[in-house]
């Protein structure tokens, strides 16, 4: 995992500072990655602890928390070097709390001074979802942001492998940049946690096609199949988001408003678990079979352990069955599978 601190328009001989608030095996990592990382507990840690950082050579500050983010404040107030907070303690309140101190720190400077000081401090809290740090953000003046890991999963999940890029001239026509007559795509998410959905939201955004149709061409949707064991419940979570112009377009009187684009997607739900061979029934009798035709699955239904095993099993259950699949795999971790990869499986994270 990599986070983007880049300060621009400094001299690189500048010093960095990156500072990592947390006490897990991740936060370590983060502060091993950074040339001048530090670690700083924001719980106490024993001293088989410290040693076991100690062996794997990460600095620990000596400074709390609070004072840490005194200091790395009215530093970079005072032009005396770049600052990075990442702010990773395990515990959202704790998050919270401590990129609220932050902001008090920015408030006791000069309002003057203030909106240039996200060119010397840069500050990532690690959360779900963005809603609870709105205000800390905006009162930061563009020092705070925030880092959901699953939604920047979804964002290098969508950049390496756009749909587009499984696609040939059998599926596209490229001179027109249109897909041609009779070509439907279809992505199949077996399971839909908070990764999957993250990557169905982005795909649904990037992924639009149109095609040839007649002389002229329109939007040709993507369709979504998604397999949850609470796809009912999951479903709804997705209605202020996803469903919402859908549903706006569906009750919008045609005469208040020039023509409204279509959707560029659609979605099904199926309460099933993915991890069942109901599931993998279900998937089959969904497969589009023309030869223009595209597939794809999605798994990330669990554990690393329970991801593989799936992508196994679905593996072996196409070997008799027609159509073309890809595959992409979630992983948290690196494995070697070459199992997988010679079946054309994709291993993401």
């Amino acid at each position: 995992m990599k986070l983007d601190l880049h300060f621009p328009n400094l001299l690189d001989r500048e010093r960095e500072y990156v500072y990592v608030l947390g006490v897990s095996d991740e936060a370590a990592s983060l502060a091993l990655q950074a040339k001048d990382g530090s670690l700083c507990p924001t719980a106490p840690i024993s001293r088989t602890a410290r040693r076991a950082l100690a062996d794997r050579r990460v600095t620990l500050s000596v400074l709390s928390p609070e004072r840490l983010i005194r200091l790395a404040v009215t530093r970079a107030h005072a032009e005396i070097g770049r600052y990075a907070l990442i702010i990773h303690s395990g515990s959202a309140a704790r998050n919270r709390t401590l990129a609220e101190r932050v902001v008090a720190e920015i408030a006791r400077l000069p309002k003057k001074d203030r909106d240039t000081l996200f060119r010397r401090l840069r500050v990532r809290v690690f959360a779900e979802g963005e809603e609870n740090y709105s205000t800390a953000c905006e009162q930061s003046v563009g020092c705070i942001r925030v880092y959901d890991p699953k939604e920047a999963v979804a964002e290098r999940f969508i950049w390496q492998y756009p749909l587009a890029r499984f696609l040939d001239t059998r599926h596209m026509c490229y001179e027109k940049g249109l897909l041609r007559e009779r070509t439907d795509l279809r992505v199949f998410f077996l399971g839909f946690d908070g990764t999957a959905a993250a990557i169905f939201r982005a795909s649904a955004a990037n992924n639009c096609f149109l095609a040839e149709e007649g002389e002229g061409y329109r939007v040709r949707p993507v369709s979504y199949c998604i397999f949850d064991a609470a796809g009912e419940e999951k479903r709804r979570t997705l209605a202020d988001t996803y469903f919402r112009y859908r549903n706006f377009r569906r009750d919008a009187d045609p005469a208040d408003y020039l023509p409204l684009p279509e959707p560029a997607s659609d979605a099904e739900f199926f309460t099933v678990d993915p991890r069942s061979s109901a599931a993998l029934d279900l998937l089959d009798g969904n497969m589009l079979a023309g030869e223009r035709d595209a597939c794809f699955a999605v798994i990330s239904c669990g554990s690393d352990a329970d991801n593989i095993a799936l992508a196994r099993a679905l593996l072996a259950h196409r070997v008799s069955k027609a159509g073309k699949l890809t595959v992409f795999l979630h992983l948290r971790e690196r494995y070697d599978l070459p199992d997988l990869v010679r079946e054309g499986c994709i291993p993401f994270g």
